[in-house]
């Protein structure tokens, strides 16, 4: 078979499972002391993909947190990030720089990043799990008279 054009390479990828550097943001201080430039150092380790909920510590927190990780990349290229899921809303930031938004619990969404250069970079997400009236149920459901079937049984 004669090809007429260049065989094309398959792209590499990685997943970025593991441990990530984790930290609450209780005051909601992070984007004000910009915690993508600058992350803090008291921090925890998670896993990834994971709950923090599920972590000794961490259960009963709702609210604004911040996972980070490094990237190392041996050659330049374009690269994409995928996010199988971030449980509310989702900014991300690649090297301290705002990629984009995401909002919604269990669906995917990407960024796309060209020409990174090669060597080792920092991704960080920071998340906010608040549970309001745009979210999941969170209050005794008064309405059309369910009220009773949401209290819990005694």
């Amino acid at each position: 078979m004669i090809r007429t054009f260049q065989q094309h390479r398959l792209r590499e990828s990685q997943q970025l499972d593991g441990l990530w550097d984790f930290v609450f943001d209780k005051n909601n201080v992070g984007l004000s002391e910009e915690w993508n430039m600058n992350f803090p150092s008291n921090h925890d380790r998670v896993p990834v993909p994971g709950c923090w909920n599920n972590e000794l510590g961490k259960y009963e927190y709702e609210g604004v947190a911040w996972y980070r990780t490094w990237v190392t990349l041996d050659n330049p290229s374009h690269l994409r990030l995928l996010f199988h899921a971030v449980m509310g809303h989702a900014d991300v930031y690649w090297n301290g720089q705002h990629l984009g938004y995401h909002y919604g619990g269990f669906t995917p969404f990407d960024f796309t990043i060209q020409d990174v250069t090669s060597g080792v970079h920092e991704l960080i997400v920071r998340t906010d799990s608040t549970l309001g009236t745009n979210t999941l149920p969170y209050h005794i459901v008064e309405m059309y008279g369910l009220r009773e079937c949401a209290l819990p049984m005694r």
